[in-house]
C-alpha cells in the first residue's frame, strides 16, 4: 500500500510540474504572439509609407520628365537660347 501512495504521490507531483511547464510555455507563446502582432502591424506600416514614397518618386520623376520636356520644347521654339 505504501508504494502505490509513493506511486500516486510521484504521479501527482509529475503532473503538477507538467501543469506549471504547459503554463510557462503558454506565458511564452503568449508574449510571443504578441511581439509577432506588433512587428506585423509595423511591417503593415512600414509597407503603407513605402508605397506612399514610392508614389512621391513617381509623381517626381513625371514632373521631372515633364519640365525636361518643356525645356527642350523651349530651346527648340528659341534658338538663341543654348
Amino acid at each position: 500500500m505504501n508504494y502505490l501512495n509513493a506511486l500516486e504521490n510521484v504521479n501527482l507531483e509529475t503532473v503538477e510540474n507538467l501543469l506549471k511547464e504547459n503554463a510557462q510555455i503558454r506565458e511564452k507563446l503568449d508574449l510571443q504572439e504578441s511581439k509577432t502582432l506588433r512587428l506585423k502591424r509595423e511591417i503593415e506600416i512600414l509597407t503603407s509609407r513605402l508605397h506612399v514614397l514610392e508614389d512621391e518618386i513617381d509623381t517626381y520623376e513625371q514632373e521631372t520628365s515633364d519640365l525636361r520636356q518643356q525645356i527642350r520644347q523651349q530651346r527648340l521654339n528659341s534658338p538663341h537660347i543654348q
